[in-house]
């Protein structure tokens, strides 16, 4: 029966005001789609994109600066998805104990300002399982323009993403950490 119903490049165009609300995320969006196909096979061409919002990524609210969701009608009506956001974090917190000794401090930004950006990137987007349905595959990355300097090193040097993650798991820096292992991010995380 869903065979029988077709789209003949149906032109959906919504400039603002689509509010999208879940419980990982809010937006609103725009979308400019030509919808194709029949209602057992539908095909989207376009993309819908986001004009404000946040994501929760780890249990930390991220400000979204870009989320665009691509679809190419080759790809039915799965669409390909590229994120990016920003959280701001307190410096004195990220650090806690490391900053209480002075053996680690924030170089940028500048001392006097309090807090550091971590910005968040996913990409990736809907994938045929081996079931046949779709399942979501994204690849997250952060990173952050924050450089540390630490007592007895040469320079400042910037935070790696596993110090990254380590500060959305735990809630402050663990420097140098390993994801597994002695003194690593899961162990630490486990205490």
């Amino acid at each position: 029966v869903l065979e029988r119903f077709r789209f003949d490049n149906v032109t959906v165009r919504a400039p603002q005001e689509v509010l999208f609300d879940e419980a990982f995320g809010t937006a609103e969006i725009g979308a400019d789609l030509t919808l194709s196909g029949t209602a057992a096979e539908p095909r989207l061409e376009g993309q819908a994109q986001t004009l404000s919002g946040s994501i929760r990524f780890s249990g930390q609210d991220f400000t979204l600066e870009r989320a665009v969701a691509e679809f190419d009608p080759a790809r039915g009506a799965l669409p390909t998805l590229n994120l990016a956001a920003t959280a701001s974090f307190d410096k004195g917190r990220a650090l806690g104990n490391l900053d209480d000794n002075g053996q680690t401090s924030f170089v940028e930004p500048p001392p006097t300002d309090p807090n550091f950006d971590v910005q968040l990137a996913i990409s990736g987007g809907f994938e045929r399982g081996i079931s046949g349905r779709p399942a979501l595959d994204l690849s997250p990355t952060l990173s952050s323009g924050a450089q540390i300097q630490e007592a007895g090193t040469p320079g400042p040097r910037p935070l790696s993403e596993t110090e990254l993650v380590s500060l959305l798991t735990l809630g402050r820096l663990q420097l140098d950490t390993a994801v597994g292992g002695d003194n690593s991010l899961a162990g630490t995380a486990l205490e």
